[in-house]
């Protein structure tokens, strides 16, 4: 399945997109699972009443971040050897982890915006994978298990504002510096994010 939350008409609703073709959430799911992330939460996308809803219109609808609103954005830095080497860093012992505000995401098509007291805004692509079932104390063989899907993730990076300490989460929180979407993509249609 493929997923997407938007604006239609001024009006925050999430849909199944098939090609351009778009059925979005309606009647009793939409009050039962008013966005995306209560669905994946109840692991409900197969109760879901669909309604069409013709095709996905870029001039009037605006697709908002796939997750509109994550109770949290994990990231992992330097999780790949060409860029630890680029910033001449040396591998970490353990995963850098650093978070993110919902607030600094902006959804597809959307203008991303570099800060004004910065010239060193970067981007750096990413897959995220996005949680839909409650985790604690997961092996690594079961971590699969909770993912729900995957989505791209453009998490913008104020360079000067992320070497001020240690820590990356100051030149990674500028509002709307990162975007997430067009779609969610759901598991059974990926089957080794791995190869992607």
């Amino acid at each position: 399945m493929r997923l997407v939350s938007l604006s239609r008409h001024n009006r925050a609703v999430y849909g199944l997109l098939d090609g351009k073709s778009l059925r979005v959430a309606s009647g009793e799911s939409l009050r039962r699972w008013p966005d995306m992330q209560s669905v994946l939460t109840d692991q409900a996308t197969q109760k879901v009443q669909w309604e069409d809803s013709g095709e996905l219109d870029l001039e009037s609808d605006v697709l908002l971040p796939t997750i509109s609103s994550p109770g949290k954005l994990l990231c992992v830095g330097m999780n790949y050897q060409a860029h630890i080497r680029e910033m001449g860093r040396e591998p970490p012992d353990h995963p850098t982890i650093f978070v993110r505000h919902a607030d600094t995401v902006v959804g597809h098509n959307d203008s991303l915006r570099r800060p004004r007291n910065s010239t060193h805004y970067d981007f750096e692509g990413e897959l995220a994978f996005v949680i839909g079932k409650r985790a604690r104390h997961v092996s690594r063989q079961n971590a699969l298990e909770h993912v729900a899907g995957y989505t791209i993730f453009m998490d913008g990076s104020v360079r000067d504002f992320q070497r001020h300490t240690s820590q990356f989460t100051m030149g990674k929180n500028f509002p709307a510096s990162g975007a997430m979407g067009p779609v969610l993509v759901t598991t059974d249609e990926i089957s080794n994010p791995a190869q992607l």
